[in-house]
């Protein structure tokens, strides 16, 4: 809660750089809310990742499955790709619009029936929706 203000305000961003966190005052603003994010240092069930074939990562090669960020939620539709080569980034794309996604969430990836948990792994990067920019507030 902001000191004095009238309404809640919303963490955006950080700016580890300049000490400084970039806040919101909707919660339905764009920043807030995302349908990509890259997930790092995958752990697959069994040494079985479903992106591989034959042993090797391709580029092309997707899985339309389920994700799941928080343990208390349902798992979503999502589109799982690698993001480039064996370095294990995998992108997770969803039809919706998600609400707080966060770098060092983790999220489990489930097959197409959401039956069965192929693995999971750590946010590290989420892209945010385009909309109206955050101006900065000089301190």
């Amino acid at each position: 809660r902001v000191a004095g203000a009238d309404r809640k305000w919303f963490v955006a961003d950080k700016d580890a750089t300049n000490n400084r966190l970039i806040v919101v005052d909707d919660p339905a603003h764009p920043h807030l809310h995302s349908s990509k994010f890259v997930l790092q240092d995958v752990n697959w069930i069994q040494d079985k990742n479903p992106l591989r074939v034959q042993g090797h990562c391709k580029s092309d090669q997707v899985l339309d499955g389920y994700a799941q960020i928080r343990h208390r939620t349902k798992a979503f539709p999502a589109r799982i790709s690698l993001v480039s080569g064996d370095d294990g980034k995998v992108l997770v794309e969803t039809t919706t619009r998600l609400a707080a996604v966060t770098p060092g969430q983790i999220c489990a990836i489930y097959d197409g029936t959401n039956d069965r948990c192929f693995g999971g792994g750590s946010i590290t990067e989420v892209m945010v929706e385009t909309g109206p920019t955050i101006s900065s507030v000089p301190s």
